[in-house]
């Protein structure tokens, strides 16, 4: 999963590169809220681990 989102974020990074320079703040802001979402979907994903190993 965590591969998943590193190679779309990569993936997105070299797309944008030739238009990075006009949208630039708008992309930045995109790719912090896909790390934020990624990094909520593994923190959701252990505490789902720990909840399912307590019960």
């Amino acid at each position: 999963m965590l591969k998943l989102f590193f190679s779309l974020s990569v993936r997105s990074a070299r797309t944008n590169r030739s238009t990075l320079n006009k949208h630039h703040f708008s992309f930045l802001y995109l790719h912090l809220y896909l790390s934020a979402v990624s990094a909520g979907l593994i923190v959701f994903d252990l505490v789902k681990q720990k909840q399912w190993f307590l019960f």
